[in-house]
């Protein structure tokens, strides 16, 4: 029996239900910066009707890319796989919804978007889980390297 609690493993599909108004400054904070507000999203977020507030992301996947040289080539791997990557204001959800990390210290990057911090800093966002037993909030420049052992958080394309 697969426990709920934890991550899908790689290609197992889920769903997942994000918040429209996810405040994406709680992320920056959870990340260990104090002021979220000052840091800025470069891109699109998820902006929904004032009636309705959640988007429904069926049959999103984990996927190791390999090694991936900086954010575009990810977005690239994953395009040629017919997914995009899901963004950082899907991260509370998924933390929420899989409150546990799963045996595997792999991080997990949501790397739709990048975020800018107050210094100029491009980054984007992650779940890491050293010690497997608490999720921790973390963002990598995404301009670096990512290692194979990343797993980037992938949904079909529409």
């Amino acid at each position: 029996m697969v426990d709920r609690n934890v991550p899908p493993v790689d290609d197992e599909k889920f769903d997942l239900i994000v918040d429209g108004d996810t405040d994406l400054g709680e992320v920056v904070k959870l990340g260990g910066f104090k002021d979220g507000k000052r840091w800025r999203i470069l891109g699109s977020t998820l902006t929904l009707a004032q009636e309705r507030k959640i988007r429904i992301y069926k049959e999103g996947v984990l996927k190791h890319l390999g090694d991936v040289r900086n954010l575009a080539d990810a977005k690239e791997k994953a395009d040629n796989l017919d997914f995009r990557l899901l963004g950082g204001q899907a991260l509370l959800s998924f933390k929420k919804k899989y409150p546990q990390p799963d045996n595997n210290r792999d991080p997990v990057i949501f790397g739709d978007y990048e975020w800018q911090s107050p210094g100029g800093v491009v980054c984007v966002p992650f779940l890491g889980s050293a010690d497997r037993h608490e999720w921790y909030v973390g963002f990598s420049r995404s301009d670096c390297n990512f290692l194979k052992i990343c797993r980037w958080a992938l949904i079909p394309k529409s």
